[in-house]
């Protein structure tokens, strides 16, 4: 698993997926960065506990198209307009694991094992993929409101204030976001949910 980075004006990168299923991708370039682009479709299974929303994607070898559902992600760029004309955001995907399931994807890949926490984030492939979001876009936040808050609590802001937090001048706890992972939910083609996992 590679280190996050830090974007000279946005979030993170990394994580993964793959079913051994190939895409077709296309390089587009978009200052101050290159972004890999795709047209997704995988299958995920959704659920109440964010851990096992993507246990089908147990392997990251290769990216495969994305089938709506919800996808373990770190953010890379979110855009008011993009390259699609309207609100974009461009990730990288994850594979999250939890409980024996962590251990065992940890040690398979080097890692200390048991994990700790009790979860590991596999990201072996960086590939960028771009998704267009939903004007009308639910994004939830664990660290948006913690300065005023003094709470680490899924709360719900804007999109525009995602945008600002992941590309604005920054404090600590709003520089956090741009190391969280996040849940996207894809539906009909396009991100209609965005959702901070919160790590220890």
């Amino acid at each position: 698993m590679r280190i996050p980075r830090l974007a000279a004006f946005m979030v993170l990168a990394v994580t993964a997926c793959g079913t051994g299923v190939a895409a077709t991708t296309t390089t587009t370039s978009l200052p101050p960065v290159t972004t890999t682009t795709t047209e997704p479709t995988t299958t995920t299974t959704n659920s109440l506990w964010p851990g096992d929303r993507a246990t089908p994607i147990t392997t990251d070898d290769l990216v495969v198209d994305l089938e709506d559902g919800t996808y373990l992600v770190f953010v890379d760029h979110v855009f008011i307009e993009g390259l699609t004309g309207g609100p974009e955001i461009h990730f990288d995907l994850a594979v999250w694991f939890g409980g024996e399931e962590a251990a065992a994807a940890a040690a398979e890949d080097g890692a200390e094992s048991p994990p700790p926490n009790d979860y590991y984030i596999r990201n072996l492939d960086p590939t960028v993929l771009v998704r267009e979001v939903d004007p009308d876009v639910m994004v939830t936040s664990v660290w948006y409101h913690y300065e005023e808050t003094q709470e680490l609590a899924s709360q719900e802001i804007t999109y525009d204030e995602l945008v600002e937090a992941l590309t604005g001048e920054t404090d600590d706890s709003i520089l956090a976001m741009r190391f969280s992972p996040w849940w996207i939910t894809i539906s009909d083609g396009i991100v209609v949910a965005i959702e901070e996992q919160y790590v220890p």
